[in-house]
């Protein structure tokens, strides 16, 4: 093997691990209506359960976690399915929420369809939060948090008054990856 092809291989090799998470999705307007859990777990999708637990693609999420902490472009699909109540009546299919997150090495920008229109926001920071819950009478003892938010020196709990309030002076532009309870 020349040593020109033997480069070729390398730079190709390289390529392809520094790409690992960089999927190609279908852009989010060009979902089929029937679009289900079973195309988003073929389509390599970070998909949640109604009560913030890794139904598929808990692999995928930390590439793009360890991706993105070295400061890598990474885009993720994310995919949560919404409550048992809000089901489809005709064919029992869980409701989806989908939201495309990228990283393009500095900010984070979230892509989702709201009322038909494609809604991006931009983000400085993806923080996670972790701790005990509070409350004595809570089903569960820890949390973990991913936030989308553009301030670095944000608590959780300074979020949580913001995601509480109506009131202007203490509302924060701020977006929930997921939560999760054990």
């Amino acid at each position: 093997m020349t040593i020109k092809k033997s480069f070729l291989i390398m730079l190709t090799g390289i390529s392809l691990i520094l790409s690992g998470c960089s999927q190609s999705y279908t852009p989010l307007e060009k979902l089929p209506e029937d679009y289900s859990i079973e195309l988003a777990k073929k389509d390599n999708c970070v998909i949640f359960g109604e009560n913030g637990e890794f139904i598929s693609g808990e692999d995928v999420w930390h590439r793009f976690l360890e991706k993105t902490s070295a400061s890598g472009q990474a885009n993720v699909r994310l995919v949560q399915t919404l409550s048992i109540s809000l089901l489809d009546e005709q064919d029992q299919n869980p409701r989806l929420w989908i939201e495309d997150l990228n990283y393009n090495g500095k900010t984070y920008t979230l892509s989702y369809i709201d009322d038909g229109e494609i809604i991006t926001k931009t983000y400085t920071y993806l923080k996670k939060f972790e701790g005990k819950v509070s409350s004595p009478s809570a089903l569960s003892e820890n949390y973990t948090i991913y936030a989308l938010v553009n301030d670095d020196n944000l608590t959780w709990e300074d979020l949580e008054s913001s995601l509480l309030s109506s009131r202007e002076p203490y509302l924060m532009d701020c977006h929930i990856i997921y939560m999760s309870f054990d």
